[in-house]
């Protein structure tokens, strides 16, 4: 990927996965956790700890827009007490058929979750008549492109620079192309050792390479990450890309966490709960702890 979707990626993925998250079952007007905590909150996979367990289902959100898992254990009541994450690349043919979820995996057709074993945690773009959600790269394709191409076009800028790099101008009226050559190799060689180079009356030296500035493409690739932070409703500053003239005080920071929380990071949340939720007892709900996100430092 490119450098600015995998931060912005990486940025909700690691938020998302240190949110303490719990199990609540609602008593009248409050909800109070459920002791023990199912199996499927503490302990949802037997491969990786719960905190990667959710980068993954969070950073396949954010990638492909659909989470999948395969129910690997179910508790006597067949409720899933094990969920082992899919790559979302290898579940293909996602379809509606005659009302029913299914995708194919290993060249199987598989239904989704309560029907068959394969569980599934949309993203944010679901349309209508689908339960699957559509990948936010495809949505951020165009401006991944052009940061692709600009990155590119820098490297190579500063790789080769421009054509020709110089002029050196030799003021004969009649200049033969072996001197012509002569004259070249002579100036390459002072030029990249160690030699100092000697330049007469008869020619000049004319640089013909602008800077990057010049060029204008650190301003396109300004304007690409900003882009692409806009797709991911991710802040620049979060990804160290602050917009120039953008400044982040004490005084706004916890403004800026709140204004994270309910634009960029709420959406995912709650699909994630919902999913959860979703393999749960009916009274039991998902619930990931908001206020641990707006948390005050010690100062």
């Amino acid at each position: 990927y490119d450098s600015t979707v995998w931060a912005c990626i990486d940025v909700l993925a690691s938020s998302i996965s240190s949110t303490p998250v719990d199990a609540v079952r609602k008593q009248g007007g409050a909800r109070l956790p459920v002791e023990p905590a199912p199996p499927l909150i503490t302990a949802p996979s037997a491969i990786v700890d719960s905190d990667v367990w959710l980068y993954q289902l969070a950073a396949s959100v954010a990638t492909d827009g659909n989470a999948f898992g395969r129910i690997v254990a179910r508790d006597a009541y067949t409720f899933p007490t094990q969920i082992e994450l899919l790559d979302p690349a290898k579940v293909t043919n996602r379809c509606v058929s005659d009302g029913v979820p299914t995708v194919t995996l290993d060249s199987r057709v598989e239904q989704l979750y309560p029907l068959g074993d394969i569980w599934h945690c949309p993203g944010k773009h679901v349309f209508a008549g689908s339960p699957f959600a559509l990948s936010p790269l495809k949505f951020a394709s165009g401006s991944v492109d052009v940061s692709l191409s600009a990155q590119q076009f820098t490297s190579k800028w500063f790789h080769d620079g421009g054509h020709p790099t110089a002029l050196l101008k030799v003021k004969v009226a009649d200049l033969k192309q072996e001197e012509a050559a002569a004259i070249k190799k002579a100036w390459i060689k002072a030029t990249t050792g160690p030699e100092p180079a000697v330049v007469g009356n008869d020619i000049d030296y004319q640089s013909v390479q602008s800077t990057l500035r010049e060029s204008g493409v650190d301003g396109a690739v300004r304007a690409t990450v900003e882009s692409i932070c806009r797709v991911f409703r991710v802040p620049p500053a979060m990804i160290y890309a602050a917009i120039s003239g953008q400044n982040v005080t004490y005084a706004n920071v916890t403004q800026a966490d709140l204004a994270y929380l309910k634009h960029s990071l709420n959406p995912y949340l709650v699909r994630i709960e919902r999913a959860l939720g979703s393999a749960l007892p009916a009274r039991v709900a998902v619930r990931f702890n908001r206020n641990a996100i707006l948390q005050a430092d010690p100062a």
